[in-house]
């Protein structure tokens, strides 16, 4: 399917100085896309647009790849054109964006979208950052890093936990915090390869 917004998306990453947010596209972009998704609901309408934009920006991300050495980062919080530093074995592109660029190359997604799709986004999205909240609110109450293994996290836990246990002198509400934190990660990455 064609997506008559890559040029428009073009010209603005050319106007706008990176890093960019997809709102300030959005907000250049006002003028084409009022003519876009007139009579469909304020939810389905911000989707598609969004949609659109996002599966347009990945385009583009292959043509500044291929033609001008460069990177675009898509971050919808920030988006950046990075130059291309090649090193070898090294993958330019992370998980995250090639998941992304499945999701947004795959035109039924754009297609078959419901208000009630929408709002099921929507939970899946929330949710999400609720838990990379609580994820890292728990590892710095275990004092470990976002690139903590499992195994790191569990050996914090047994020696905070030991350290802070009640029947040992230690505070009652801090082994609960930590036993909280505990139990929040494990419940993240339960079912991952212990190695995670």
């Amino acid at each position: 399917m064609h997506n008559p917004l890559v040029p428009s998306v073009l010209q603005a990453l050319r106007e706008l100085a990176t890093p960019v947010k997809i709102t300030g596209i959005v907000e250049l972009l006002k003028e084409p896309l009022s003519n876009f998704f007139v009579d469909e609901p304020e939810e389905t309408r911000l989707f598609k647009t969004n949609f659109l934009i996002m599966n347009a920006l990945f385009q583009l991300q292959g043509s500044f790849y291929q033609k001008d050495a460069l990177y675009l980062d898509l971050n919808p919080l920030d988006i950046r054109l990075y130059p291309l530093i090649k090193r070898e074995g090294q993958a330019v592109a992370h998980k995250n964006d090639l998941l992304l660029k499945e999701y947004y190359g795959d035109w039924s997604h754009f297609e078959q979208i419901s208000k009630e799709g929408v709002e099921e986004l929507l939970d899946q999205f929330w949710s999400y950052f609720n838990n990379v909240d609580q994820r890292t609110e728990a590892l710095a109450v275990l004092g470990c890093k976002p690139e903590s293994s499992w195994g790191e996290i569990r050996q914090a836990y047994r020696r905070l936990a030991q350290l802070n246990h009640p029947d040992l002198g230690g505070s009652e509400q801090r082994f609960l915090e930590i036993r909280e934190a505990y139990e929040v990660l494990r419940s993240l990455y339960a079912g991952k390869p212990q190695g995670c």
